[in-house]
Parts: structure tokens; sequence; C-alpha cells
């Protein structure tokens, strides 16, 4: 599926690469997809792709294991959230994850407290 959908997926994902401050670019990512190592999710309307979300199933030092939500980008979010976010609540517990973890702009915590998704830490970047 992934080869299928890049063309169309690759923009919406560039706009999110652009935040991992050069930790990816859209062909590592694509690697990625392609190896199985990432999931690739996308939300339509119309035939056309309006968001894609990159996730992960990490399995931790513990044993224990998360749903780690890499990358979101796209349009029209009410729309398709609700939907995508009860699938990928259902996936990680699929697949034995016991939590679902985000790294994102602050945006995301008015947008997540919906679904009782809480703030655990801030991430501090400096330019070297």
């Amino acid at each position: 599926m992934v080869p299928y959908v890049w063309p169309q997926v690759q923009p919406i994902i560039d706009r999110a690469l652009v935040h991992s401050h050069g930790r990816l670019d859209a062909s590592s990512q694509f690697d990625l997809l392609i190896s199985g190592t990432d999931n690739l999710w996308v939300a339509t309307k119309d035939d056309e792709i309006i968001a894609a979300i990159v996730t992960q199933v990490a399995t931790l030092p513990t044993g224990m294991r998360m749903l780690i939500c890499l990358f979101c980008a796209g349009k029209e979010f009410s729309e398709w959230s609700e939907e995508m976010h009860q699938k990928l609540v259902s996936f990680g517990k699929d697949n034995g994850c016991k939590a679902m973890e985000l790294t994102g702009r602050k945006g995301w915590t008015r947008l997540l407290k919906r679904w009782d998704w809480e703030t655990e830490y801030t991430v501090f970047r400096k330019e070297l």
C-alpha cells in the first residue's frame, strides 16, 4: 500500500517532517514504512488523502509495549479525528500496547484533551 499512496502522502508527511529538525526526511520515513518498522494511516475524503499519521509499536526495555504516534498532518481534523483515534486505540490494544504516546506542538494539548490524553513532559531543544 505505501508505494501506491506515497506520491499523495509525501507532501502531507513533509509538513510534519519539518518539525523533526532533521531526525528524519521523506526518504528515511518511506524506508521505515516499507520495512514495517512504522505504520501509515490515512484519512480520505472523496477519494483524496487529506491526512496522514505515522505510528510505531515500540517494545520498551521493561517489555511494555507502547503505540507511538510519530507524525500527524493533514486538514479537516474534525472530520476524521474521532474515527482515526478509535482505530489507533484498537490497533494499540490488539498489538499488546499499554499506552499511546505522541510528541507534538503545544496545540495538540487542546485537541487531545477530549480523549483523556495527559501532558507528561516538555521537550527542550537547543541548536549547536
